[in-house]
């Protein structure tokens, strides 16, 4: 069986290949619901009586990925806030930690109302109003 072949070559490899084989199988299947954005908006995370303020590796409309070096728990309720140029108001969305990585944490966005999931996936789709992705200097308005 393929299967079979596959895992008895993976155990030959060192630690840092059987990783990067792991990466490569799991970029063949995405399951997000919304497509990412590699894009750097500046972001501000309470978790707690924590604060981050730093910017995104990539976002979409049901989670953002944090360049941070902090590590929170997993399942931790947080609150993300940030602008993107066009829209009247900041997205100030409750979510959870899903993910630490070494270069951040990864964010899952919940308790968005429709409306605003659809707002938010029409910007960062590029469908919505305005070239917003040609300026850089984005503004965080904290709540």
């Amino acid at each position: 069986m393929i299967i079979d072949k596959i895992t008895k070559k993976a155990r030959n490899l060192t630690k840092e290949q059987q990783e990067d084989v792991l990466k490569y199988i799991q970029s063949l299947y995405d399951p997000r619901e919304y497509t990412r954005l590699s894009q750097r908006i500046e972001i501000d995370a309470v978790i707690g009586n924590r604060v981050i303020q730093s910017d995104t590796r990539d976002i979409s409309a049901g989670g953002a990925f944090v360049n941070t070096i902090a590590i929170l728990e997993l399942g931790s309720a947080a609150r993300v806030v940030f602008s993107i140029p066009g829209q009247g108001k900041p997205f100030k969305l409750h979510s959870k930690v899903v993910r630490n990585e070494i270069e951040g944490v990864a964010f899952q966005f919940n308790k968005m109302a429709n409306y605003s999931c659809q707002i938010l996936a029409e910007v960062l789709s590029g469908s919505g109003e305005g070239d917003w992705l040609s300026d850089n200097s984005l503004n965080i308005e904290v709540a």
